[in-house]
């Protein structure tokens, strides 16, 4: 019965660190903040984490990480390889969805 207490409180606070993402994710898909902005506060908070998340959801979080570190709103110095502040907005999109999915799934956060 504790251990089932244990993992139950560990999944909760990791409930809510995925909400402060998925919170983040929202501001942004809404035009709330701008792509730098969302740019600043996703990796400042990507790099701070110590939580070890499911492989499933780490992949979200990780690859979203990887589009933003990409994102380059000046189109006169953006290559091929970076993204525009409306193709972050796509995966930001993409990323939320999969969250979704998961949360509605019942995906536990503990690997």
């Amino acid at each position: 019965m504790m251990i089932d207490q244990q993992y139950n409180g560990i999944n909760m606070i990791k409930g809510e660190k995925l909400e402060g993402y998925r919170l983040l994710l929202r501001r942004f898909l809404s035009g709330e903040i701008t792509g730098h902005e969302f740019e600043r506060l996703y990796l400042d908070k990507f790099k701070s984490e110590d939580t070890i998340w499911s492989s499933e959801i780490y992949e979200i979080l990780n690859e979203l990480f990887h589009d933003v570190d990409a994102f380059c709103d000046d189109p006169a110095i953006r290559n091929a390889d970076d993204l525009s502040e409306s193709q972050l907005r796509q995966r930001a999109k993409i990323a939320d969805e999969e969250l979704e999915v998961l949360s509605m799934r019942g995906q536990s956060y503990i690997e």
